[in-house]
């Protein structure tokens, strides 16, 4: 009988969210279809409903939105979500429950419980811990949510998967100082690379004159691709360029991404910016099309985040040829490894003198970064799966984080 694997994918299927963690989600779960005969496994995605996990088989192959429908036709898509997926999950010994969603909020622990009780084996991926150690980045109540949520994984999972060894370091070092009297072993981490995929975008597609004639002209734009909220730390970026326009005038600075959260002064600061216009653009609705026409066309990538869980912006730069210019923070050197040059967030002026070497044409040839590949998603569904068998005991493949089967939590923290 092959083994059956479900994938959590709660706010992901029934909320509609579209963030980056439910990206993953829909990725792994796309993915898991193609990898079924070779690992011999059945794969559905599941969401919490009333009466427990239900199969969301049919969610899944609902098409992407951007925003939620209103009105007669959002209840009429509810009312038919809830009717597809009343039946729970009937569970069987051995089946593999992998919690990869943001699930943190919701009561869910009482239905994996009810899973283990009947066998199930619960894996759990935690994506981040920034509400811990960063909650001043979050509304008020959710760094208590995160770590109630994660407080009760540690109880109930049987393994954790991160999306980085840096995450998987932190998270071990939460696992050990916490009150938990389970005993956990460095065998029960592990992580696996996130995969990057790229809009199949034909070449005939329209790009507004707006975009291409800011990143055509004379001089090309450095770039920044990420949601404008807190942790990105756009004012860095803005203080850095205020102090490049003194010397280097003719420097363009491009920041594309959706207005996020707590970011109105910043936003405020670009559009009232006296570059802006000029020197300075923010794009908010960007297609595809346009999106990689500025990948292909620009100066740089710069990211100046003070914290990520992954840096998939980083991923996606360096996918496209650009050289990157990343904030100097453990993530961002085990994801751009060599390929980066990285700045120091705590020196105002460090980006300033890169950038400067730059537009002087002098910058070290370090930067010019070697053919870098980007993981594919079925590769990335590949490690998960692979580690995530191995981990829950259903397979002898060796993992990353974990050879020693009897070394304890303490000696690999």
């Amino acid at each position: 009988m092959p083994t059956r694997v479900f994938i959590e994918g709660t706010t992901t299927y029934v909320a509609r969210e579209v963030g980056g963690i439910h990206r993953v989600v829909r990725k792994i779960v796309e993915q898991m279809q193609t990898l079924h005969e070779e690992f011999d496994v059945e794969s559905a995605p599941v969401v919490l409903r009333a009466r427990g996990l239900c199969n969301a088989s049919s969610l899944a192959q609902s098409p992407i939105t951007q925003t939620p429908m209103s009105g007669l036709a959002g209840a009429c898509g509810r009312a038919a979500d809830w009717l597809i997926t009343r039946d729970p999950i009937t569970w069987k010994e051995k089946d593999l429950l992998l919690m990869l969603d943001a699930t943190w909020g919701k009561a869910i622990w009482r239905s994996v419980q009810n899973a283990k009780q009947r066998g199930v084996v619960v894996g759990v991926m935690v994506h981040d811990l920034i509400p811990v150690h960063y909650p001043q980045f979050f509304a008020a109540k959710v760094p208590s949510m995160f770590r109630e949520w994660l407080d009760a994984a540690v109880e109930h999972a049987d393994f954790f998967v991160g999306n980085s060894q840096t995450t998987v370091r932190d998270l071990q070092q939460y696992v050990l100082q916490s009150r938990t009297r389970r005993q956990w072993t460095s065998t029960q981490f592990d992580s696996f690379r996130l995969g990057a995929d790229f809009p199949n975008v034909h070449g005939n597609m329209p790009v507004r004159e707006v975009v291409r004639s800011f990143f055509t002209g004379a001089t090309s734009p450095y770039l920044l691709v990420c949601t404008i909220e807190p942790r990105k730390n756009h004012s860095y970026l803005l203080d850095a360029f205020d102090r490049i326009w003194q010397k280097s005038p003719e420097a363009k600075l491009c920041i594309v991404g959706k207005i996020g959260w707590r970011c109105d002064q910043v936003v405020a600061r670009i559009r009232e910016h006296p570059q802006f216009g000029k020197s300075l653009m923010m794009f908010s609705d960007l297609t595809d099309a346009e999106l990689r026409f500025c990948y292909r066309n620009a100066k740089a990538f710069v990211f100046p985040s003070i914290v990520e869980g992954f840096g998939l912006p980083i991923v996606e730069a360096l996918g496209h040829g650009l050289r990157v210019l990343a904030s100097d923070t453990p993530i961002h050197r085990e994801v751009g490894q060599e390929h980066c040059r990285y700045f120091d967030l705590d020196d105002a002026n460090s980006l300033v003198r890169m950038i400067l070497q730059m537009e002087r044409s002098a910058l070290p040839d370090a930067l010019q970064t070697k053919p870098y590949r980007v993981v594919t998603w079925e590769e990335s569904c590949r490690e998960l799966l692979t580690k995530s068998l191995r981990m829950a005991g259903m397979g002898t493949v060796e993992g990353s984080c974990g050879r020693s089967a009897s070394r304890g939590l303490k000696a690999a923290a």
